[in-house]
């Protein structure tokens, strides 16, 4: 018996402590806990999954279903170690069935990774495990049935014959019931609760650590031509740079924290965007393509900036983002013309996004990109300090508060 459920009890703490490093990704986005396992913040698809609508179920992460499949065969193998034999029916009865459904839940992501080209290798070696899992129950059921010569339609007969016949089982099963309804109560509970943190101010804590390493860091002396896709006025105070992927999820996320900005400081701050696309198509600095046809999407930007609707088309980009992101086509981008009531523009919107002149911009924007050691969508600089990714919108306000209070504030040295 021991040699199937020590294997079983290891391969569900190893599934325990994936599910932890896949929530503790989830909910801080800009954690490096997996990156020895993913990759660099390009290449991470960790990162990416975890921030998309694939990354949940019923409104709570996926890793919390793997984690509660892990505690339970945990749990049984645990009773079923100490119990002895007496208690096979009834691990089997349970351990079988979830390990299936897991196995089955497997299949169905990876599908859906092939599908959004996105392979999260820590996400990859959680269903690895769901396998071995699966694989180890079969083989203690096979042991079992050559032994004693059932079939699966007798394990719930056999169950139902312990619980009848024993009073000890039926205590057993009692409290093993009780405390499971105890603990998925407390998970949920517990996730919802730190969902709900998640998306509150950010701490003294937080925003102490962000300020002082922002106030340690030095300003860089960025190598830039003027980028033509920008929103803000021309005099505004300060300048922010961002480096940008206009597919990219973390974009997404910054862009809906800009608007706020936007809103709060108005004319007192302006964005500046240069193009990083995360596709081999344009750009050979990274080695696959994170963000399929994200080169179509910056060439639409500089076309909509070409033709003076920026700001609209930006803006009714991200509104539709999630829909756009699947399959994004030249065919997408040009549609949303229609929605900003530019449709007569259509035809040169397009020719744009075809000319050579739109490719050489866009190359001389990757090109700035590599000469100022951009590795990662968004890379954002404020008054020249790297600021980084997306972190609390807070710590954004209180970085532009502190840079327009600086006296004699000039941007155009920055």
């Amino acid at each position: 018996m021991k040699k199937y459920i020590v294997p079983a009890m290891i391969l569900s703490i190893i599934g325990g402590f994936l599910s932890v490093l896949l929530l503790t990704q989830h909910y801080n986005v800009n954690s490096g806990i997996v990156t020895f396992l993913c990759g660099d913040s390009v290449n991470n698809f960790c990162k990416e999954l975890s921030s998309s609508g694939y990354s949940t179920l019923f409104g709570y992460p996926v890793a919390v279903y793997g984690f509660l499949f892990y505690f339970f065969i945990l749990i049984n193998s645990i009773f079923l170690f100490y119990a002895g034999e007496d208690y096979r029916y009834a691990y089997l009865f349970i351990a079988l069935p979830l390990a299936s459904a897991a196995l089955i839940a497997s299949v169905i992501f990876i599908i859906i990774m092939i599908k959004v080209q996105m392979f999260c290798s820590m996400c990859l070696l959680a269903h690895l495990i769901n396998l071995l899992l699966l694989i180890v129950m079969l083989f203690y059921f096979r042991k079992i049935k050559s032994s004693e010569g059932f079939n699966v339609s007798s394990l719930l007969d056999k169950y139902t014959d312990i619980i009848k016949t024993s009073s000890h089982a039926r205590a057993a099963l009692s409290i093993f019931i009780a405390f499971i309804i105890f603990f998925i109560f407390s998970v949920f509970s517990v996730s919802k609760v730190i969902d709900s943190g998640a998306s509150r101010k950010a701490s003294f804590k937080t925003l102490a650590y962000y300020l002082t390493r922002y106030n340690k860091a030095e300003p860089e002396k960025l190598n830039l031509h003027n980028s033509t896709l920008v929103s803000g006025e021309e005099e505004a105070e300060l300048k922010i740079i961002v480096f940008t992927d206009f597919l990219c999820s973390y974009c997404y996320k910054f862009h809906v924290i800009e608007k706020g900005l936007i809103k709060k400081f108005k004319d007192s701050i302006r964005f500046e965007y240069y193009n990083f696309p995360l596709d081999t198509q344009c750009n050979k600095n990274v080695t696959r393509s994170v963000y399929p046809n994200s080169c179509i999407a910056s060439k639409a930007m500089f076309a909509a900036a070409k033709l003076g609707f920026f700001h609209e088309y930006i803006n009714e980009h991200f509104n539709n983002y999630k829909e756009l992101k699947k399959n994004y086509s030249l065919e997408k981008a040009a549609g949303l013309l229609n929605n900003i009531g530019r449709d007569s523009l259509k035809g040169k919107f397009i020719s744009l996004v075809n000319s050579r002149e739109i490719s050489v911009m866009l190359q001389k924007d990757i090109n700035a990109a590599k000469k100022n050691s951009i590795n990662a969508t968004p890379s954002i600089f404020i008054a020249g300090k790297r600021v980084g990714g997306v972190v609390p919108v807070q710590v954004f306000e209180a970085i532009i508060s502190k840079e327009l209070r600086k006296p004699g504030k000039n941007e155009k040295d920055n």
